[in-house]
């Protein structure tokens, strides 16, 4: 299954609380993919599997960043990168536990990485 294909297979049901590119604030034209409104989950897709590493960096500023102007209730507490195998898995070999620790207990932001 293509990466833009897995992004919208999801249920016909949850397309309510499902919001399509969506700026991290008014003044910026930074966009989070998708957000699911209902379970403030944040989707990022990165198509190529090069240089993942780069954009993985950048979606998750974009996150903290949308985190810093919306209210608690309103906070993304987790963003789910998707991207091909091989650049999920150069993405996992430089990620730093400490700074996925620090991630989850200070900004309340869990990270899951997906390969397709």
């Amino acid at each position: 299954m293509g990466a833009i294909s897995f992004l919208y297979s999801l249920p016909i049901w949850c397309t309510y609380r499902i919001m399509h590119t969506n700026k991290c604030i008014t003044t910026n034209s930074e966009k989070i993919d998708i957000i699911d409104t209902s379970e403030n989950v944040a989707y990022e897709l990165k198509v190529s599997g090069n240089n993942t590493h780069h954009e993985f960096y950048k979606d998750l500023v974009k996150v903290l960043t949308y985190n810093e102007y919306n209210s608690n209730k309103n906070r993304l507490t987790k963003l789910v990168f998707i991207s091909e195998s091989k650049g999920i898995e150069s993405l996992r070999n430089r990620l730093d536990e400490k700074k996925l620790i620090m991630l989850k207990n200070t900004h309340k932001l869990n990270i899951e990485l997906i390969g397709i």
